[in-house]
């Protein structure tokens, strides 16, 4: 059924009222939106749908007879039933499929499926949002060519240094043939001695850095190529040369690493790169540097962290709209309202309360993924910092008779530079979990100890745990595992997504340890030296 048909007996009963609020925005969104009841049965396509599967043109009567099932590719169908399913129980999931040449504009799809539930924790209805990732497959599958042909080069380079001392005319062998492969990659390639030296370069190296051959062999690559973390100049002591020239193996830095190179023409690109060492008969004699632009990744990369913005930004003000004038008919601003109406009212302003706290946390997911969040470190006692997080938390940990236990190694611990606002939601975010899947009379403790150069901070429960089979996913988004359902059927599975995302980008690490039925206990670390300062549009806020 074309989303936006106020006429159809079963868009009523669907709650059509609710959907003549979002429909403008809904049909705009940058994306494929499909929308499911709780039977799997389709009440919704968006503009954009109908574009990418050839629908403009067709009738409401048409569309209401069309099986989306029959344009998936048949292998793929059973992964999507299996989904759907999923989904209709109240467990969302992300998946990527094929569409059948000639039913949609572009082959390769990536979907999310995303239930939407009531105040009771049950599924209503099934998103089913659609992005065409035909071009980055094609891309992916260009990017794993030619990681095979560096592999194949990287092996015919050692085979030519480790023939030197045989003879000359093998040598000269080798090295014609090497050369022809080098020359032929795709992968731009930089061979450098003990001292830093530029011995070797073929030609995609010789564009991607933009000055003539005979400008960068035999020069120093630190005066070739300056290396950024983000926007930041690293120091030749952390460059992954030295550590790699110092003997300490082959070392990788892909798209996640964020960083940049800036040659002497004043050309500045995101780069990947892999750094292994020659070695001879003294130990490393030198080191094969392959490197990518990956300006094209990176500007998809980046689109990916704005899809999931623009359409919280689009959400967010209908939201608000929604829950200002059930909050003024709750109030009796349009009149008295009976126990039946208030009661449903009541349930309108919880399910929209909900929905824009699950906007909020994608839109901090979001900021702290593009590189947009302003970091302004301050010295912070934490002892005192986690006593005002358990306070703000103190309603509910009453609520179950729960207390908790800090504790702090050594007694008189340093003032720590952190950004309290970003540190706040980490915090409160493992706090409140493990407050939320405890049982009433539990304890929770919190370990914050000064371990050599950082400061490791943990929460530990005797909640319900972890199963074994779901914890390498618990930092997914909108993963949760089966058990934190069933016990807390409300939450968007995004928390400890964001709480990681938060940890990494000042440098800490987090994990945990969680036995099911016997409780968790996640740990991140800070640094001794905190947080360093950045720049970025916004601040995060606790209040978003």
């Amino acid at each position: 059924m074309i989303f936006g048909n106020n006429n159809s007996k079963n868009e009523k009963e669907a709650g059509g009222k609710d959907y003549s609020l979002m429909s403008a925005i809904f049909e705009e969104m940058p994306f494929s939106v499909k929308l499911f009841d709780n039977k799997g049965r389709l009440i919704m396509v968006n503009n954009n749908g109908r574009k990418k599967h050839f629908l403009e043109n067709k009738t409401d009567e048409e569309i209401k007879k069309w099986d989306y099932m029959e344009c998936i590719e048949k292998e793929y169908r059973p992964l999507v039933r299996e989904k759907m399913n999923d989904a209709l129980k109240g467990i969302p999931g992300s998946f990527e499929m094929k569409h059948i040449q000639g039913t949609s504009r572009g082959t390769w799809c990536a979907s999310t499926l995303v239930p939407v539930k009531d105040s009771k924790g049950e599924t209503n209805y099934v998103l089913f949002l659609s992005r065409d990732i035909t071009e980055e497959k094609a891309k992916e599958n260009e990017h794993k060519n030619n990681l095979e042909e560096i592999t194949k080069a990287q092996t015919a380079l050692l085979n030519i240094l480790e023939d030197i001392k045989e003879s000359e005319k093998n040598l000269r062998e080798e090295k014609d043939r090497s050369e022809a492969i080098i020359s032929s990659m795709g992968e731009s390639l930089l061979v450098i001695d003990k001292n830093y030296k530029i011995i070797l370069i073929n030609k995609a190296a010789v564009k991607s850095i933009g000055l003539a051959e005979k400008d960068i062999v035999g020069n120093d690559i630190r005066k070739i190529i300056l290396i950024l973390k983000n926007d930041r100049a690293i120091s030749d002591e952390e460059r992954l040369l030295e550590k790699v020239l110092s003997g300490q193996g082959a070392l990788i830095a892909d798209l996640k690493d964020n960083f940049y190179y800036k040659v002497s023409s004043g050309k500045k690109f995101p780069v990947s790169f892999i750094s292994t060492p020659l070695l001879g008969d003294e130990g490393v004699i030198g080191a094969v540097l392959v490197f990518r632009d990956i300006t094209d990744q990176k500007a998809l990369d980046e689109s990916k962290s704005s899809f999931i913005s623009i359409a919280s930004h689009q959400l967010r003000t209908p939201l608000t709209s929604l829950r200002w004038a059930s909050e003024m008919l709750i109030g009796g601003d349009a009149g008295p309202l009976g126990d039946e109406q208030k009661h449903f009212v009541e349930k309108i302003y919880e399910a929209t309360d909900r929905m824009i706290e699950l906007v909020n946390l994608l839109l901090q997911i979001a900021r702290v993924e593009a590189g947009r969040v302003k970091v302004e470190p301050a010295p912070v006692n934490l002892k005192d910092f986690t006593d005002d997080v358990v306070s703000s938390l103190k309603v509910n940990l009453d609520s179950k008779f729960q207390n908790v236990k800090i504790s702090v190694e050594p007694e008189k611990f340093p003032l720590i530079p952190i950004d309290k606002e970003i540190i706040w939601q980490v915090a409160q975010n493992l706090i409140s979990n493990a407050s939320r899947y405890s049982p009433e009379k539990s304890l929770i403790l919190i370990s914050i100890v000064e371990k050599n150069g950082y400061v490791e901070y943990s929460v530990k429960d005797n909640g319900i745990g972890i199963p074994v089979d779901q914890k390498d996913r618990i930092f997914e988004k909108f993963f949760r595992a089966q058990n934190a359902l069933r016990t807390v059927p409300e939450g968007s599975g995004l928390g400890l997504s964001l709480v990681k995302y938060l940890v990494e980008d000042w440098g800490g690490k987090i994990w945990f340890e969680s036995d099911e039925g016997k409780g968790a206990t996640f740990f991140f670390t800070i640094p001794v030296e905190g947080m360093k300062a950045k720049e970025g549009d916004v601040k995060l806020s606790v209040l978003e």
